[in-house]
């Protein structure tokens, strides 16, 4: 079997397995909330090592697609926190999905199935019509971004 160090993902699959297994278990019961708070980043970051570790085929879209696994890492902390940091989390995973978004762009072009795009953004205008009555004045902006950031994921 191989070391998750020698950089091939297949050897860090189990790794990476059970940490999201310990931290599903610790969101799950009560009793056991401080696994979630340990492993639910742990495994972000075991998957951080992970694309660290792999043969650098285009060094630009390894190097956004850690950032974005730095950046969820980061919303996953803030989103855990005992403190608001609903906004933080937020404005991390937004900042993660653009590095991402810029990731996939230096892997290809830019939405070639435009029918696929096209359902997205009404996937996400639908989402907006739906969240935007409950939502506060200052999470409106933010919220907006976060959606159009979502479709351009999904697209």
């Amino acid at each position: 079997m191989e070391k998750p160090t020698d950089g091939n993902p297949i050897g860090w699959t189990p790794a990476i397995a059970a940490s999201a297994a310990f931290a599903i278990l610790g969101a799950e019961l009560e009793g056991l909330r401080e696994l979630h708070y340990v492993f639910k980043p742990l495994t972000t970051l075991l998957i951080l090592a992970m694309a660290c570790r792999l043969p650098d085929g285009s060094g630009l879209y390894r190097r956004w697609i850690v950032i974005g696994l730095v950046l969820s890492t980061a919303g996953d902390v803030f989103l855990m926190l005992p403190l608001d940091g609903f906004v933080f989390g937020l404005g991390s995973f937004l900042l993660a999905h653009l590095a991402y978004l810029v990731a996939l762009r230096k892997q290809g072009g830019w939405w070639r199935a435009r029918a696929a795009v096209a359902v997205y953004v009404v996937i996400a205008s639908c989402v907006l019509v739906w969240l935007w009555p409950g939502l506060p004045n200052d999470l409106k902006l933010p919220v907006v971004a976060y959606v159009i950031a979502l479709a351009g994921m999904a697209a």
